[in-house]
């Protein structure tokens, strides 16, 4: 391997000892996940704020535009919006200028501004083919073997829907991915004591990468949906731990049973049973933790089979005589599931399997948390 000069030189200078000493300091100097110039002394909301600024005068004037209010005037508001530039200062504190007209400026911009996190501004177009904006600031986005994470919506147009708002499908590359969500806990974070918005970045891409990738997956979206429009909350919760119990390296989710983590979900996630399970692993050794993840491969048909039994329901609408399977119902419209929600409110037969369902998730969490060999 060769050595550059200076380096050489600095090795002479110093000694062999102190130039392995302080390399040796720096390698363990922790990560700093907040310090987003890398010490280029760039602030992050003093950056952003003009394009945040032009984001929301551009949703009000297409707000108006789409409602029929529009003429002359919103036209060349509107071009005025999206084609005059915004100034921001790189790394080095020179000012860079971009447009939302012109998407490579945007994506340079942004670049120099973000240090240590990616800043990326996803657009789509709605129904009437206009763009709608959602700016993020992630983590890892460079990286394939992982998800990366979504740590703070810096913002997001009114109308940018997210089906599923634990992931968020990004095209940071040109190329879409499913990114991890965790910035619709990033409030109550910062409600946490001593916490500020370093420390909550650092606290979220933990939880992220550690806990919500392996308890998290885009194949649990059904159920998921159905949870939240139709009050599912303990059927989804015994589904993420089951998901986390089988994914996780449960020799790393051992040692998360922090404090912080605790805290974390008492105040931000509290009807989640993953704390239950985090306190129950942490004093296991090899041979339980092989034994809790055989328990939870028994345990998994179990729910799948309540599930679909609970998706085969008869159910009653009013506009149709005779009954029809919940799942057609539930699977045609699974873009609006809260107007189906309406519609079957009352319905008796429905009610009680939501209720079966419920009862097994829920023995099915106790089982999986309480002392005992694999079932």
């Amino acid at each position: 391997m060769t050595t550059s000069g200076s380096a050489r030189a600095y090795r002479e200078e110093s000694g062999e000892g102190k130039w392995r000493e302080e390399w040796s300091e720096f390698l363990a100097t922790p990560y700093d996940y907040g310090n987003y110039g890398d010490g280029r002394g760039v602030d992050l909301d003093e950056c952003l704020a003009p394009l945040i600024s032009r984001l929301g005068e551009y949703d009000a004037i297409r707000g108006k535009m789409e409602n029929g209010r529009w003429g002359g005037r919103e036209i060349r508001l509107m071009n005025l919006a999206l084609t005059s530039p915004l100034v921001a200062n790189d790394w080095m504190g020179r000012p860079t200028r971009y447009s939302l007209a012109d998407q490579k400026s945007v994506r340079e911009a942004l670049f120099d501004i973000g240090g240590r996190f990616d800043i990326h501004l996803q657009v789509r177009k709605n129904q009437y083919r206009m763009p709608m904006f959602y700016l993020v600031k992630m983590h890892g986005s460079w990286h394939y073997e992982s998800r990366g994470v979504v740590v703070q919506d810096l913002y997001r147009s009114p109308d940018y829907v997210l089906r599923d708002d634990r992931f968020a499908p990004l095209m940071p590359y040109g190329r879409e991915r499913y990114y991890l969500r965790v910035s619709q806990f990033r409030e109550k974070c910062l409600e946490m004591p001593n916490n500020d918005g370093k420390k909550a970045d650092r606290l979220l891409v933990d939880l992220g990468t550690g806990i919500f990738e392996p308890a998290w997956d885009l194949y649990q979206q059904i159920g998921y949906l159905l949870s939240k429009s139709f009050g599912l909350k303990r059927f989804f919760s015994a589904l993420e731990v089951l998901y986390l119990v089988l994914s996780a390296d449960l020799s790393d989710l051992k040692n998360r049973a922090t404090a912080e983590t605790l805290l974390f979900f008492e105040k931000a996630y509290p009807d989640s049973a993953i704390p239950k399970i985090l306190e129950r692993i942490s004093d296991m050794d090899g041979r339980k933790l092989e034994l809790m993840n055989q328990k939870a491969r028994n345990l998994y048909p179990l729910l799948l089979q309540a599930f679909g039994e609970y998706l085969e329901t008869q159910v009653s609408i009013k506009r149709h005589s005779g009954k029809v399977p919940f799942y057609k119902l539930a699977f045609s419209n699974i873009h609006s599931l809260d107007k189906a929600a309406k519609w079957l409110k009352g319905d008796k037969d429905l009610e009680k399997a939501a209720e079966r369902l419920e009862g097994i998730s829920g023995s099915i969490i106790d089982r999986l948390v309480k002392k005992g060999r694999a079932l």
